[in-house]
């Protein structure tokens, strides 16, 4: 296979700088990942974004019927490619309309205007002009965010504070403001760990959203702006229309704070339903037709959205919204009672705590990142990952504490999710295996087991399990002398592993987070001392994400204002809001393999497709 890895020549077209790579006909493994990783390369050194997709698009054509998934291996090698090069070149997400160029660590607020915080080889420093910087006036940038001050962090550059009485002080700032849920030690340490990471998220893969669901009045929005005022480059606004959301992200990068008072309302947009899934994985893209009449190449603007994001709401994500809350880590705010609780907090309270999060950011932008071993799988492991390593890299005492505040959430959603249809099939696929004979389980025999004990309100009907087998990804078919239907054993291997996926006693106990290790900024004062009274109190945990349910999105109006959830008045939360997990959403159209439902399973199916959690 012929193959060059060094750029083609300007002149070459698109498709020759492809075609100048080599066929992967009857390539093995070892040649399909050097071709991917030339690839990769000429990909980057593509001068503007619009050849870039053009170039991902063709290569993508290329590869089908080389290879499964060619777009996902498109992307992962993008991916590990950034993740090899130097950080100043992974961290340019600009293409020069906005004020992350690369070098750029943020944007400064100086007495004259902005100046910038920029990487250079001797280490972070405070320039007032930057290389393919386009020059935005202080005016129009501090109606998006709140910049830092420029002395307040060249002062913390100079004093170089340590990183463990950094985290500390995060930790005290939330505390104060807000009351949180029980652990209140490992939620502050969940939540400084993010807010620390907002501002290194260039360099992760994936970055977790934060979900923070409950009755108005109940100390969300509270800690929503505690969050924010320190994150990166936040910005909190309860009228954001998708245009101006699209192209602030894209330009700047921002931590987004969505205060909707209905979340089902934001998501059943379209364009904003694409943000907030996109908003998770660094390489996150949403396409909007900008320029209909123009030159095909014209009509479409591709925005990069991956960033920080909050989603603050008064009513729950509904199942229909499930693979946005398997990107969240959720937080329900507990009852205040008769705590005194201070008065909210606010920018100019933050500017000294900011800027010195501002300079550790900087300090640590070339940084290598310590490697991490979670201790959980699919999904949640993304997203436990880059705040674990935040936390070894601050405060390394801090990971056991994550650690458990995570694996307690997990633990509680894999509770919920034991009651739901699926789980109840797929419990009870592996109580049937001693009555699997030549590989067939007849469906009769699965339902016997699906609602034994269960009260005849709760039974599901043999129509019922034979669509869930598909949810499940089992197959099935017709046979003994009754053309009786079954399902076709898929292995113990796997039904296994389903059992353990849905059952809750086989999911392993709490996880045994790794020992100290010795990173910048260890100290052996890391513990808080003097907490206000109201950090003692102690309340029920919140459940995690529910395991991704696919993109349902459609036709939608734009949304040109969201929702404000009030946010004055003791902080605190009723009791949690019912969490309906018994039913499993059937989606419309996909019906068992035969015979209908019964008029009375049809109507009980079409009332829950739009329960909550």
């Amino acid at each position: 296979m012929a193959r060059d890895n060094a750029p083609a020549p300007l002149g070459d077209t698109l498709e020759e700088r492809l075609s100048a790579l080599g066929d992967l006909k009857d390539a093995g493994a070892e040649v399909t990942e050097e071709w991917l990783t030339a690839w990769a390369e000429v990909y980057n050194d593509l001068s503007t974004q619009l050849k870039r997709e053009l170039f991902f698009d063709l290569a993508a054509r290329k590869l089908k019927g080389h290879l499964t998934a060619p777009t996902k291996k498109l992307k992962a090698v993008l991916s590990a490619v950034s993740d090899a090069r130097p950080t100043d070149q992974a961290d340019a997400t600009s293409t020069g309309d906005g004020t992350l160029p690369a070098g750029v660590i943020d944007v400064l607020r100086g007495e004259n205007g902005i100046s910038w915080l920029a990487s250079t080889p001797s280490g972070p420093e405070i320039v007032a002009e930057v290389e393919g910087a386009n020059e935005w006036p202080l005016e129009t940038l501090t109606r998006v965010w709140t910049p830092p001050e420029e002395e307040l962090v060249r002062t913390s550059l100079t004093e170089k504070s340590d990183s463990s009485e950094l985290w500390k002080n995060v930790k005290q700032w939330l505390i104060r403001a807000v009351v949180l849920p029980a652990p209140q030690e490992g939620w502050s340490d969940v939540l400084t760990a993010w807010i620390l990471g907002s501002h290194l998220h260039r360099r992760f893969n994936y970055f977790p959203l934060l979900y923070l669901p409950g009755e108005p009045e109940r100390g969300k929005t509270r800690l929503g702006k505690a969050i924010v005022y320190l994150s990166f480059r936040g910005h909190y606004s309860p009228s954001l229309t998708p245009a101006t959301l699209f192209r602030w992200r894209e330009w700047h990068g921002v931590t987004v704070l969505f205060d909707v008072g209905s979340v089902t309302s934001l998501l059943d947009n379209g364009e904003m339903l694409d943000f907030v899934l996109n908003s998770f994985e660094r390489g996150g893209w949403v396409s909007k037709v900008n320029n209909p009449d123009g030159l095909p190449q014209e009509q479409v603007k591709s925005y990069r959205v991956y960033g920080p994001t909050i989603l603050l709401t008064n009513e729950p994500l509904r199942r229909t919204h499930g693979n946005v809350r398997s990107r969240c880590i959720e937080i329900s705010m507990p009852e205040a009672g008769h705590m005194k609780v201070p008065d909210a907090v606010t920018p100019q309270d933050a500017r000294e705590l900011f800027a010195r999060i501002v300079a550790w950011a900087a300090e640590n932008h070339t940084a290598e990142l310590p490697q991490v071993e979670t201790p959980f799988k699919g999904r949640l492991a993304d997203m436990a990952k880059p705040l674990l390593q935040v936390a070894r890299l601050a405060s390394p005492k801090a990971v056991e504490s994550i650690i458990d505040t995570l694996s307690t959430q997990d633990r509680e959603r894999r509770a919920d999710n034991a009651e739901t249809w699926e789980a109840r099939v797929a419990i009870a696929l592996w109580g049937c295996r001693e009555k699997v004979k030549d590989d067939r389980l007849f469906i009769s025999d699965l339902k016997l087991e699906v609602n034994k004990d269960r009260p005849e309100n709760e039974q599901l009907s043999s129509q019922i399990i034979g669509t869930i087998k598909k949810n499940l990804g089992l197959s099935g078919g017709k046979g003994g002398t009754k053309s009786t239907k079954y399902i076709k054993w898929p292995g113990n291997d796997q039904a296994k592993a389903l059992h353990d996926r849905y059952s809750q006693k086989g999911y392993p106990a709490p996880p045994v987070s790794p020992g100290p290790v010795a990173t910048q900024g260890e100290s052996e004062q890391d513990t808080e001392q003097g907490l206000p009274e109201a950090s003692r109190t102690e309340s029920p945990q919140t459940t995690t994400v529910a395991d991704d349910t696919g993109h349902t999105g459609g036709p939608h109006s734009a949304i040109s204002r969201l929702d404000v959830a009030a946010t004055d008045g003791a902080n605190g939360v009723p009791e949690k809001a019912t969490t309906y997990m018994s039913r499993l959403d059937v989606p419309a159209g996909d019906a068992p393999e035969s015979d209908l439902f019964d008029d009375y399973e049809t109507a009980e199916r079409e009332a829950i497709q739009n329960e909550p959690f």
